[in-house]
């Protein structure tokens, strides 16, 4: 695959992942994932060490677009579209850079959980297919088991397996590359979960965790680097975050940073 779309896709795939707080798993099987609807409170702004950095609008009920700021310059706008049942249609990531991302969710007839999430990007006006990925899920209360990532001509380029720790969907597990047909570990991680109200709870992937990352830890096999990070947060009445801090620590140094977040929401 060309490098460019590699690293692109790659720019996007880290944005969302931050704003979702790490994908994982839906709680409650029966519900798939909380509809805005459900929620008494949908964050309007988070702001990072005080600068607004993404503004959310709800469009209608079946579209919300969330506008990202850099230094009080838009920078990127990011886009949910949903078939009237809640379930996830259209994602579309626009860099404002020239290029834009769209993220197709597929369904198995009336199943809640999409089985194909197929990827392309729109660059000087041109629509290329890029990627796609499959889907595995399990019985239990955590649903997603294992993830594949293919490229627009069927290869299988990685995959992902997921094993679960606790009722608030805390996980761990390992990421593989595929080279020259070869599988090669790439990244070993945990992530654990409180049980409190996810910030983004309206607006999850399916798939999504409902609560608060607690603290995590990734190895990368290529660098042997290990990255932890711990969160701490504060509440409101409803059991949404106000204020969450991240420290991370690098393995290899032991050096530390840390980042404050904040937000805002309209409660009923």
């Amino acid at each position: 695959m060309n490098h460019s779309i590699m690293s692109n896709k790659l720019t996007c795939f880290l944005f969302l992942t931050s704003l979702l707080f790490i994908f994982a798993c839906s709680k409650d099987k029966d519900t798939g994932f909380s509809k805005p609807e459900d929620s008494p409170c949908n964050v309007q702004r988070v702001y990072r060490d005080g600068e607004l950095i993404r503004d959310i609008e709800e469009l209608s009920s079946t579209l919300v677009k969330l506008t990202g700021y850099n230094s009080d310059t838009i920078s990127s706008e990011y886009t949910y579209e949903k078939y009237s049942d809640g379930r996830d249609k259209k994602r579309t990531f626009d860099t404002k850079g020239g290029t834009i991302f769209i993220d197709e969710y597929k369904y198995i007839g009336e199943d809640e959980f999409p089985d194909t999430i197929r990827s392309s990007r729109i660059s000087n006006g041109i629509t290329e297919f890029t990627d796609y990925t499959l889907i595995f899920y399990n019985e239990g209360a955590c649903h997603i088991s294992r993830s594949e990532y293919y490229d627009a001509s069927g290869v299988l380029l990685s995959y992902t397996e997921y094993n679960y720790t606790d009722d608030n969907c805390s996980y761990n597990g390992k990421s593989y590359s595929i080279v020259d047909g070869l599988e090669e570990l790439s990244r070993e991680f945990e992530y654990n979960y409180d049980s409190q109200n996810n910030p983004y709870l309206s607006y999850l992937l399916p798939f999504s965790n409902t609560h608060n990352i607690i603290n995590s830890e990734n190895t990368y096999s290529t660098s042997g680097e290990t990255y932890s990070r711990t969160y701490t947060y504060e509440y409101n009445e409803q059991g949404y975050p106000t204020a969450r801090t991240i420290t991370l620590t690098l393995g290899s140094t032991g050096e530390t940073t840390e980042t404050e977040y904040t937000y805002s929401y309209l409660c009923d």
